[in-house]
């Protein structure tokens, strides 16, 4: 193990030293004169004085209680001052146990000392609090430590001529090689969750975890904090612990220095390892090792392992025997073998107070003049990285100013990232560089479009990249899924500016995609405003569905073209880099139905709706295919009913309402919706054209419902309310479709009303007939009388039921339906002679009321 102990160990042992001398001086003066060891010290803490003792050979043992005082240690001291409070004076035991809880803290940190485990950041702080709040109280008891505190006052150096020596039979740990921490100086800042999670992973099934970072972010610190605290828990299950450094080169004030004799090959770093263990001399050292991870429970830890990356590892690191485990830290992800803990960048607090604390200890009075709103711009480009910040501060200590570091970084920047970037692949560094030209979060379908990779070049290039840290991940929530956002880190976009800019070429083909997706961005946000219940309209939930929203659109254009490979291969583009996008579902629900595969349609809505329930125009268009494809107006409704709680007052969600409840035939539920609508909110023409073809529809087709029942009283007052709602609807609104609905009314007055009315109901359903002649331009029917004839033809197969019959030297067209009775239908041979009324259709006259003579 490292004997080196920095500057901060030496004080806190110098500090800690000096109350424990105290502590043993108030002891002998007050309990020293006593002759029965049972007075003083309890069956417990007797034998371990008298092990200590009989472990020292330069004095004889005794059992004059005035030498074994000499081997209480520090926790024993304030104890025995508070166990025998009828020898001391009551001021001065007060004042110890007063002080109990502060010195058991100390007592850890004197622990820590000792057994050179990693410090706190707060043990100096609080041993120096503990001291001065000491001799301010009673100067009198705490000579040594108040020499003590004037002695580094005076010459902070004074400390380094003090040797650390633990009595180790006090020690009680793993088997290990851990080196002394080179933290120690500030001691160990924050991470508490990351220590957590670290732990829990390691007690976990996975054989090998990594701890992966930019470079000088603390990953050794931090598999080192975690590998001590295991070494102390006897209970952990390992029999020992072995380090083995791969770290080729470290960062000082005059640049990047090698380390010689280094570790760079995977037969080096097991060699080390194996005779960490055991040395016979045998040159198979992967057998060995692997006999001892075998037999018994070893924790090996590999630090820097991004300098050895070979076959061979691969090969080492799938064999790990059950019950040993591997813990690597490393700037690059070592593959497919491992369980990865990604370290991101010390908090903001944390970064201050290491600035903070090594400012102090080492007397950087630039820095230490700084406020925290001055030190925070520093951090901030530093990225709060704490070896960039140690560096730093190094290099201000020796002279160099702060702008000017920071102004040209490169040595650090070098040392930090180099190992990284030169294993990276070119669609990789194609990635790196988008992000470096398009600054800001991006999401994974952003990055798509950016850098042209397909999918799969895209995905292995992402992988990779993530593999090494080099890029701060956000996580966006979307409904209940969520987006992954990525940009470059900190301390990679400082690199890559120093070392690979972009080329100007690059650059502007990258920012020219920027302005496409900005466009993009734009123009599918307008028409979502316009009208989002349009079917060319498409919701996207954040920025990374804008670019599989233009691949939908540009399927919609595609499905209307008849271009149905191109569009099924857009949707599978979409669905690709947004794999919950339910605008990717409800297009190729409709590339289903052009391809009159219905179930398929049904299906791909499904998933719509699951992936997003509260996309109400996705209802309202799932509601129109139950409607139009499947008669499930139930169904239809109940998607409606949706989409009105969230747009009660929207014209389309109610016109659709409105439609189904018309397909059910509850006319009066349908008239109520569309008759609460209100005109004014309906923007477009194309709409109010809808919702008034609908209105005049329901009631041609509420009439025909009537007519069906023999109620020609009220089918006539329905075609009259139809005829005083076509004559509200506004000129403009008249459509083909609209027409369609007159003809049909047309023919149906002509079909099923006036043959069956006479009187009063007769004139009216004549007046009707009129209005729709004159809508429609054709003349009125000449007469309502019985015409002889004689059946032409018929056609009755192949699902053609209709015929001509030969009257007065013309040909009159008529269908099956107007037979009178139905049954007669069978009986219509050529020859037959009928009886008939002349009515019209589209194409003109027609035969209407056909019976048998």
């Amino acid at each position: 193990m490292n004997s080196y102990h920095n500057l901060t160990r030496l004080t806190l042992y110098y500090l800690l030293s000096s109350i424990e001398m105290d502590l043993r001086s108030l002891s002998k003066k007050y309990l020293g004169f006593l002759e029965d060891t049972s007075l003083v010290f309890n069956e417990d803490l007797l034998p371990r004085i008298s092990k200590r003792m009989d472990d020292d050979t330069s004095v004889a043992n005794s059992s004059d209680i005035a030498a074994l005082l000499e081997y209480v240690d520090f926790a024993d001291a304030y104890q025995l001052v508070s166990a025998n409070k009828e020898y001391f004076p009551p001021d001065i035991h007060e004042h110890i146990k007063s002080k109990t809880n502060k010195l058991a803290k100390a007592t850890s940190v004197r622990n820590r000392v000792m057994h050179s485990r990693p410090l706190e950041y707060e043990d100096l702080p609080l041993v120096y609090d503990i001291c001065n709040e000491l001799t301010n109280e009673m100067p009198d008891i705490w000579g040594s430590v108040d020499k003590a505190l004037r002695d580094i006052s005076k010459d902070p150096s004074i400390v380094l001529g003090v040797s650390i020596e633990a009595n180790k039979s006090e020690i009680n740990e793993i088997q290990n090689n851990l080196p002394l921490p080179d933290f120690d100086e500030t001691g160990f800042l924050g991470r508490k969750d990351d220590i957590a999670t670290l732990k829990k992973t390691i007690r976990g099934a996975y054989p090998v975890v990594t701890i992966v970072g930019e470079g000088g972010i603390g990953k050794t610190s931090l598999a080192l904090k975690v590998a001590y605290e295991i070494a102390d828990d006897i209970s952990s299950g390992y029999d020992a612990i072995v380090w083995v450094s791969c770290k080729t080169s470290k960062l000082t004030t005059s640049g990047t220095e090698e380390i010689s004799n280094s570790i760079t090959d995977t037969l080096s770093l097991i060699r080390t390892a194996s005779q960490s263990l055991y040395d016979d001399g045998t040159e198979d050292y992967i057998a060995v090792l692997h006999d001892y991870m075998k037999e018994f429970s070893i924790l090996l830890i590999i630090d820097n392992l991004e300098t050895v990356l070979d076959k061979q590892l691969d090969e080492f690191l799938g064999n790990i025997p059950a019950g040993s485990k591997i813990l690597i830290t490393s700037r690059i992800g070592v593959g497919q073998y491992e369980y990865r803990v990604p370290l991101q960048q010390m908090s903001n607090q944390d970064a201050l107070s290491l600035m903070r604390m090594l400012s102090v200890s080492r007397q950087v009075n630039v820095l230490t003049k700084f406020n925290n709103k001055q030190l925070k711009p520093y951090l901030n480009r530093m990225g709060n990285n704490p070896l960039f910040i140690k560096w730093f501060v190094s290099l201000v200590s020796v002279g160099k100013r702060p702008e000017e570091i920071l102004a040209d970084p490169s040595e650090f920047l070098d040392y930090a990232m180099d190992n990284v970037f030169q294993y990276l692949s070119s669609d990789s560094k194609v990635v790196l560089d988008s992000l470096l030209s398009v600054p800001g979060y991006k999401a994974y379908s952003e990055i798509a479009y950016l850098t042209q990779l397909d999918h799969l070049q895209l995905q292995k290039a992402m992988n990779e990249i993530l593999r090494t840290n080099m890029l701060d991940i956000n996580y966006k929530t979307i409904g209940s899924s969520y987006e992954s956002l990525y940009q470059l880190s900190s301390l990679t976009r400082k690199y890559l500016e120093k070392r690979h800019p972009t080329e100007e070429d690059s650059y502007r083909e990258y920012i020219k995609r920027k302005r496409a997706l900005t466009t993009m961005r734009e123009s599918i946000s307008a028409e979502k405003q316009w009208n989002p219940y349009s079917f060319k309209s498409v919701t996207v939930r954040s920025r990374g569905d804008y670019v599989s929203a233009k691949y939908v659109l540009d399927a919609y254009q595609d499905i209307r073209a008849g271009k149905y490979d191109e569009a099924e291969s857009r949707l599978a583009d979409a669905s690709k880099l947004t794999p919950d996008y339910s605008e990717v579902y409800r297009m190729e629900a409709l590339l289903h139905v052009q391809k009159r595969n219905y179930s398929a349609a049904h299906t791909a809505y499904e998933k719509a709706i699951e992936a997003d329930p509260e996309h109400m125009p996705l209802r309202v268009w799932y509601g129109g295919f139950l409607i139009r494809y499947e008669d499930d107006h139930d169904y239809a409704i109940t998607h409606f009913e949706e989409a009105k709680k969230k747009d009660p007052k929207h014209p389309e969600v109610l016109r659709s309402l409105a439609t189904a409840y018309v397909f059910k035939r509850e006319y009066d539920k349908a008239d109520s919706i569309l008759s609460s609508i209100d005109h004014s909110l309906v923007d477009g023409d194309w709409l109010l054209r809808k919702l008034w073809g609908l209105h005049i529809d329901m009631f041609r087709r509420w009439a025909e419902e009537y007519a069906s029942r023999n109620d020609a009283i009220n089918a006539i007052k329905k075609y009259q309310v139809m005829k005083q709602t076509f004559e509200r609807c506004p000129p403009r609104l008249v459509d083909d479709r609209t027409r369609d609905v007159i003809n049909s009314a047309h023919l149906d007055l002509q079909r099923i009303i006036l043959p069956h009315v006479q009187g009063q109901l007769q004139k009216n359903a004549i007046s009707m007939l009129q209005w729709t002649s004159d809508i429609l331009g054709v003349s009125m029917p000449k007469d309502n009388a019985q015409h002889d004839g004689t059946i032409k033809i018929t056609f009755k197969d192949n699902g053609k039921d209709y015929g001509f019959i030969f009257s007065s030297g013309e040909d009159y067209f008529f269908h099956k339906n107007d037979v009178i009775p139905q049954s007669a239908w069978e009986n219509l041979d050529k020859g037959v002679s009928v009886t008939f009324k002349i009515g019209a259709n589209n194409q003109g006259q027609c035969a209407r009321s056909i019976k048998l003579q």
